[in-house]
Formats: structure tokens, C-alpha cells, sequence
């Protein structure tokens, strides 16, 4: 939405100025100094919320990274433990299946999560016969790791992705109001300046509307009518 909303307050700036300039004419015919006020805190608003909403944006990019880094990191852990059992238990079929080998491996956070707790567990039961092929306690230390710190991250970005949408709908809110604004001014100018195309064009929308939105019911004006 950004370049959009970007021509939206560019849009409403123009008309904020024309506002400014024809106060006087426009409280006449009942749009108040107090419209255009609240035209300009919303620009305002708007501007600052989309902001912060592009930094939310980002903030959640960022944390994917950093899921995606340490999901590759736990299954680099889990590789070396499965490859040892292989080798240690290369004729036990029932011990391999324990630790999943030849299973489907699906590495999302949720899956990856379950197969890290599970390897805890496994690397503790038994604990002698991986050490003899060099699993030892920094590889149980690397697991730990791995699961504490993905859970950390998955919740950080769930709760970064619930203030990403708080954002976006208080953001949609004040560019709902913003239109609704944009629409009270032009309409009041519409009526003020009746017949004066000159002035009508200072108020006029910036924003091209496409001839397929005009054509299947879009009312909405780029300018004030004036007939």
C-alpha cells in the first residue's frame, strides 16, 4: 500500500493548502476552520503511523532471518546426533526409528521444536553409546541451546507480528478518516466556488482515477462537481 498511500497525503496536502488559503469562503457555506484542522492532524498522524508500521514491517523480516538462522542451526545439530546413531546402530532398526532416521523431515519452527526436545530426550537415554561416537555434553549444550533460543524467537516474532497488524488497522482507520475528510472539504469547495474553475482546479485530487473503477460504479470525484 505504501505507494498509494504515499499519493493519498500527497493528495490531501494539496488540498490542505487550498483549504488554507479559502478558509474564510469555506466556513461560509459550513465547512468550519476546524475541518481543515483536523484535515492537517490527520495528514499528520497518518504519515507518522505508517512509519511505525514499516518499522513493525521490518522488525517481523528481521525476526524470520534470525528463526530461519537458528532453524538451520538445530538441524546441523540433529544431522551430527543422526549420524552417529546411524553408525553406532547401523544394524538396530528399532533404535534408529527413535531418533527418526528415514523419517520426513519438515523444518518448520513447530517441527523443528518437537525433533530438538525429542533429541534432548534421546541424547540423555543414551548417553554412553553417543559419546563413544563423539556426541558429548557440547552437543547436548548446542540442543538446549537451540530449542530455548527458537522458542524465544518464535514468540518474539509472534507478538511482533500481532503489533504489525495493531498497526496496520489503526493505520487503515486514519486513512479511512483521511478520505472521509477529503470528500467533506472538496464537496463544501464544490458549492463555494460554483462556476469558478480556477479556483475549483486548486482543490482539485492529484489522484487519476482509472476509467475501469469509473465505469463500474466508482462515485468517487477528483474534483469538486460543479454541475
Amino acid at each position: 500500500m505504501a505507494g498509494s498511500l504515499n499519493v493519498e497525503i500527497q493528495d490531501a496536502g494539496v488540498l490542505l493548502t487550498a483549504s488554507k488559503k479559502y478558509q474564510a469562503e469555506l466556513t461560509g457555506v459550513g465547512s468550519p476552520e476546524s475541518e481543515t484542522e483536523h484535515l492537517q492532524t490527520v495528514i499528520e498522524a497518518l504519515t507518522l503511523k505508517d512509519v511505525e508500521h514499516e518499522a513493525a514491517v521490518n522488525h517481523v523480516r528481521q525476526l524470520t532471518g534470525e528463526q530461519n538462522t537458528l532453524i538451520a542451526r538445530s538441524w546441523n545439530i540433529i544431522g551430527k546426533i543422526k549420524a552417529a546413531v546411524k553408525v553406532h546402530f547401523f544394524r538396530d532398526k528399532l533404535t534408529q526409528k527413535e531418533f527418526h532416521i528415514g523419517a520426513k523431515v519438515v523444518q518448520n519452527v513447530a517441527s523443528t521444536l518437537a525433533e530438538l526436545a525429542s533429541m534432548i530426550g534421546l541424547t540423555t537415554t543414551y548417553a554412553v553409546q553417543l559419546l563413544s561416537r563423539g556426541i558429548g555434553e557440547a552437543d547436548k549444550t548446542e540442543l538446549n541451546a537451540c530449542y530455548a533460543g527458537l522458542q524465544a524467537k518464535d514468540s518474539e516474532q509472534e507478538n511482533a507480528k500481532r503489533v504489525k497488524v495493531a498497526l496496520r488497522n489503526e493505520r487503515d482507520a486514519l486513512l479511512a478518516d483521511l478520505k472521509d475528510s477529503k470528500i467533506k472539504i472538496r464537496g463544501s469547495a464544490a458549492i463555494c466556488f460554483r462556476g469558478n474553475k480556477d479556483v475549483l482546479y486548486e482543490f482539485k485530487s492529484i489522484i487519476r482515477r482509472s476509467s475501469s473503477r469509473k465505469s463500474s460504479g466508482d462515485t468517487t470525484t477528483d474534483a469538486p462537481v460543479t454541475g
